[in-house]
């Protein structure tokens, strides 16, 4: 399981269950983000099914002077 963290993080939590027994294992800093508060873009962060990518909507001083990207769902709709 992946969550954002109150200290500005990306966490990761490991989740087994054996013989009906639930083992949560200690979390895992991944990466530090400040998320963006657009509730556009809420949850602000996504992760690939494989758990080894991120897509996440920040803010920051990382930020200044890039380019934004657009993702854009469905384009071939708007082509008919």
């Amino acid at each position: 399981m992946y969550f954002y963290s109150g200290s500005n993080e990306i966490v990761a939590v490991t989740i087994t269950s054996t013989g009906g027994e639930v083992q949560v294992r200690s979390p895992r800093r991944l990466f530090p983000v400040t998320l963006g508060s657009n509730t556009f873009f809420s949850p602000a962060y996504d992760v690939t099914s494989d758990g080894k990518k991120f897509v996440v909507y920040s803010i920051g001083e990382t930020n200044l002077g890039q380019t934004p990207l657009s993702l854009v769902a469905n384009w071939d709709v708007l082509l008919k």
